[in-house]
This record gives structure tokens, sequence and C-alpha cells, in this order.
């Protein structure tokens, strides 16, 4: 038997199965978990409470996050968006604690496809991401400097390509 040993706090029954109820789960490094059960797993819509106050609500199949969702951590990080088996999946929003932001697609839990990507003094990137590094056409803008640089990236360099307008729409090519 795979599944693990769990205390019940309340369950919820219709017709002699579990459809809902609180668990806790102490092989499971500690977890609480609050709401729909299928198959005896977390299924539909429930939120998930670890020891360490990290914490998801959302859609669960299976006993995994998928579908919609908000993660998030105790130092303040928060995700909103998809999952799939577990993994941030799809179109989704961090909000890290330092104060940066990443709104876009993402693959295996990192960044990949296209985003914006916004660091907290200002500056943003907007284009193509793959496995989590600025890697493809996209646009960086500096906001302190006043300068916007569009081109091709390759693992957060700057590749080829690379035009900056110099405010007011003065153009010069760097490569």
């Amino acid at each position: 038997d795979r599944r693990p040993r769990s205390m019940c706090i309340r369950d919820r029954y219709e017709n002699d199965m579990k459809v809902g109820g609180i668990v806790f789960e102490p092989k499971l490094k500690k977890i609480i978990y609050e709401g729909e059960w299928a198959n005896d797993l977390y299924n539909g819509k429930g939120k998930l409470t670890r020891i360490t106050n990290e914490q998801y609500i959302g859609d669960f199949k299976n006993g995994k996050f998928h579908g919609r969702g908000i993660l998030t951590w105790p130092n303040g990080a928060r995700y909103e968006g998809d999952f799939i088996d577990g993994l941030r999946e799809g179109e989704g929003r961090f909000t890290f604690n330092y104060g940066d932001e990443y709104e876009g697609q993402l693959m295996g839990s990192k960044f990949h496809g296209q985003g914006r990507y916004t660091w907290k003094n200002g500056d943003v990137y907007e284009g193509e991401f793959i496995d989590g590094m600025l890697t493809g056409n996209g646009v960086m803008s500096y906001r302190e400097l006043g300068i916007l640089g569009s081109g091709v990236w390759d693992n957060h360099q700057s590749l080829k390509s690379v035009r900056f307008d110099l405010e007011h729409g003065t153009n010069r090519d760097l490569y």
C-alpha cells in the first residue's frame, strides 16, 4: 500500500466514500490538507500547508497541484498560475521576496516561452526565456539610464543584433 499513513482530524463522506476533510500526514513532512478527495487522494479544490508554512491553495489532481493555484512561501515569495502534475507549467506570475517579478509562460517550473521579468529597480526584460534564462528575441529597458535595447539574447547575455534607443528614438547599433 503506497498511501501515506495519516491522522484524520475531520472527514466528510458521501456514499461510504471520503470526499473531503482535513488530514495531518507526518510521513509527508507534516502536511495539513483541507479540501476535496477522490480515490483516497487530494482531488478538486483544497488547501495544503506544510510545517514550514509553505502554503498552496487551488486545484489538485491525484494528490498533486494541478490546475490553477496560489503557492506562497514564508519569506513572502508568491506564485499564482497554472500547475501540471505538481510543476509550475503554463501561464503564471511570480513575485519574489526581494521585489523582482516574472509574468509569463513556464515549463517544468522554469521560465520558458514568452515572459516579462521586472527587477526591483524598474529594469524590464520582455521576450523569450529558455530553461529560466533570457534566451532568444527580447527587449531590455534600463529605467535609470533611459535606454531600451532589443535583439537576441543567450543565457542572460546580449549576443547579436542589439540595438539601443537612447531616449527619444535615437538608435545606435552596438554589434
